[in-house]
């Protein structure tokens, strides 16, 4: 058992004898005129308040979880957190600098302190809420989205629809305080990044191609499936391409695949039209997408696609 450990139990049994002693309900013996004498507790100065006091614990840092970003770990907690008087967590680790490790010689980096201690709260620490339930409800999914979905590759438009219920909420918790206009800012720039990525440079068919075979190899460089949803239509035409993908990734975190050192975007040529119109058009492409892995030079390979015309802009549906 760890010092910190002994100490709370000791707190606890204390805490224990203390409401078995004062607490007629507890403790018959106690006469009602004792009562009376002690009377109950008043204020020393002003009128009576009272503070609210959250305790967790324990807060750990094993060598598995140091392969993550930090945000997600106590993200559906973090708005109850801030809301209290004073929170206190038992850090059950250490910061005994590099090399870093987890159990049985946990030794976390600083960073993980000033992260569980809430410096990084993404403006969130002058909020005020006319509606506490929603408010909480509101920075849960708030510091949700910064940490996690911000960055996760899920495409575009569940981005845009994780926004919008956002700002449904934002609307419902009744926010005010000095950093209202800060979150509201960071939605609009988060929108406005967005719908850079919904509106592509305008791309030939060529470039569509050579950019399809980037995208999957660059996922068994990053070892995570890319984001095709700006230029790939998910259906059942396009369902297995998807599953290539991600067998792909799959096989490369479990060894049996290599990692790629190297993706750069190549070239494609178109080998046979083998229907078009004005609605879109069917191709075999000649893809030559350059990678450096150990020996090998870039790949090249043949594939045929399905394209619809949207604007002035192509998208793969096949």
């Amino acid at each position: 058992m760890t010092l910190s450990k002994a100490r709370t139990l000791l707190s606890i049994g204390l805490l224990s004898v203390a409401e078995a002693v004062c607490s007629p309900a507890r403790n018959p013996d106690i006469h009602p005129l004792m009562i009376e004498r002690i009377g109950k507790a008043q204020p020393l100065y002003g009128e009576a308040d009272t503070l609210t006091l959250t305790i967790i614990g324990d807060i750990m840092l094993h060598s598995r979880q140091m392969e993550y970003p930090y945000g997600p770990f106590l993200a559906g907690v973090a708005p109850r957190l801030r809301k209290a008087d004073f929170a206190i967590g038992n850090m059950e680790f250490t910061l005994g600098g590099e090399p870093y490790s987890g159990y049985p010689a946990f030794s976390a980096p600083d960073s993980y302190a000033e992260y569980a201690a809430m410096r990084d709260s993404y403006g969130l620490e002058s909020l005020q809420y006319g509606n506490p339930a929603a408010g909480i409800a509101f920075e849960t999914e708030y510091l949700s989205y910064m940490t996690i979905h911000k960055n996760a590759a899920i495409g575009t438009e569940e981005k845009s629809r994780l926004l919008e219920r956002l700002r449904e909420k934002f609307a419902a918790a009744g926010i005010s305080g000095q950093a209202r206009q800060t979150v509201i800012q960071t939605l609009e720039t988060e929108s406005a990044a967005l719908e850079e990525q919904q509106t592509p440079a305008v791309m030939s068919a060529q470039e569509l191609a050579a950019e399809v075979m980037y995208r999957y190899y660059l996922g068994r460089k990053l070892k995570e499936v890319q984001d095709f949803s700006d230029i790939i239509e998910r259906n059942e035409a396009t369902d297995l391409f998807f599953y290539d993908a991600q067998l792909a990734v799959d096989k490369v975190l479990a060894g049996s695949l290599t990692a790629l050192d190297t993706v750069e975007k190549g070239t494609a040529d178109i080998l046979e039209t083998m229907q078009s119109d004005e609605k879109g058009m069917t191709a075999r492409f000649y893809v030559n997408t350059e990678i450096t892995s150990g020996p090998m030079r870039g790949v090249g390979e043949e594939i045929v696609l399905t394209l619809e015309k949207r604007g002035a802009y192509w998208i793969v549906m096949g």
